[in-house]
């Protein structure tokens, strides 16, 4: 009698075993999907933190969580501003040169190479105008999505970039004289580039910001035997107002502490302006006259020759800046810029160190 209920006992136990297991199996299996999701980085949720906080130089974050928070800060800054949003670039300079930054352990808009936010934007196919910020926090790292966390360090990645953005627009005039807060709240810009890097040390932020308004044409802007193509059509209702060579002295490779003493940058010293006729000229630069110089509304079509002005200046970094007029507000921006590498050859070529 006594081994009969000790067996009921057991055949009870095992059949409310098997009835708890049925009514919560689909509840443990969900918890273990979201752990199994969380551990391998998985897209749900989508958590792109990578666990290696001695370098994440290689990491691709576009369009991932930090980006888009990033985005919604600069948008929510701009708007309090009266401005509108800013949609994400799809060029790479912004992450480019935050995961330099963080690779070799520097801060600087220049890069180990010499070359300024406007060539890189070129040679990353570019065709806009990029203006940069950047900003780094040193500390160590936490990073969040929501509630869920990667822990590295005693910092949240999300809260540094938001102190780091905060800061650029509202406690910029004795670091910057607000040049990071004018270039957010641009109100020609219409895209942006954004970077973020960071290890168990230091987060990186990089915001290339773009005015891009020009539909180009014909593979153009084109740099050919010394001539220079420009054909496109210009969004907006704007027009073209000119068009001007800025020149840099030939790139060449920084040290940490040569990038270190470096501050704000410029497009270099301007030394021409493209003519549309004879009888029109620039002051204090060269005058060049235009082979072909065509315009009806929004649409240009434009070339000219740049021999006698390589000839004179040598090797180096030629930047063609093409000036927007915004009529309605009396007022013109630069709204396209494209970079030419002349070699101490005076040939034309394409660094291959970026």
């Amino acid at each position: 009698m006594v081994l009969g209920m000790g067996i009921l006992s057991i055949i009870l136990f095992i059949v409310v075993l098997i009835i708890i297991v049925i009514i919560f199996l689909p509840k443990i299996m969900q918890i273990f999907q979201i752990s199994k999701s969380i551990l391998s980085n998985g897209s749900e949720p989508n958590l792109n933190f990578s666990t290696n906080t001695n370098s994440l130089a290689n990491q691709t974050i576009s369009e991932g969580p930090l980006v888009n928070y990033t985005l919604s800060l600069i948008n929510k800054d701009r708007n309090e501003n009266g401005f509108s949003n800013v949609s994400l670039s799809s060029e790479p300079s912004a992450q480019q040169h935050a995961d330099s930054m963080l690779e070799y352990n520097y801060f600087s808009h220049w890069d180990i190479y010499g070359m300024k936010p406007y060539m890189r934007y070129t040679l990353l196919n570019g065709k806009g105008a990029v203006e940069e910020n950047v900003a780094y926090t040193k500390s160590g790292v936490r990073a969040c999505l929501g509630s869920i966390c990667s822990t590295y360090g005693n910092l949240n990645v999300t809260a540094a970039i938001a102190q780091m953005e905060y800061n650029m627009v509202y406690n910029d005039s004795l670091c910057c004289n607000n040049g990071h807060r004018f270039n957010i709240l641009d109100p020609y810009h219409n895209q942006v580039s954004i970077g973020i890097a960071y290890n168990s040390t230091t987060v990186y932020l990089v915001e290339d910001f773009v005015n891009n308004y020009i539909y180009w044409l014909n593979n153009t802007p084109s740099f050919n035997g010394n001539e220079v193509q420009l054909k496109g059509s210009i969004a907006n209702n704007y027009v073209l107002s000119s068009i001007e060579v800025t020149y840099d002295p030939i790139v060449s490779n920084m040290s940490i502490e040569q990038l270190d003493q470096t501050h704000s940058y410029s497009y270099g010293n301007a030394i021409a302006g493209i003519s549309s006729s004879p009888l029109n000229y620039y002051p204090n630069l060269t005058t060049i006259d235009a082979d072909n110089y065509y315009t009806s509304g929004s649409d240009f079509l434009v070339g000219f020759n740049m021999e006698k002005l390589i000839q004179q200046y040598g090797s180096g970094e030629y930047t063609i800046a093409i000036w927007l007029d915004n009529s309605s507000a009396n007022s013109s921006f630069i709204g396209s810029t494209y970079t030419i590498f002349i070699n101490s050859n005076g040939n034309a070529y394409v660094p291959s160190n970026i």
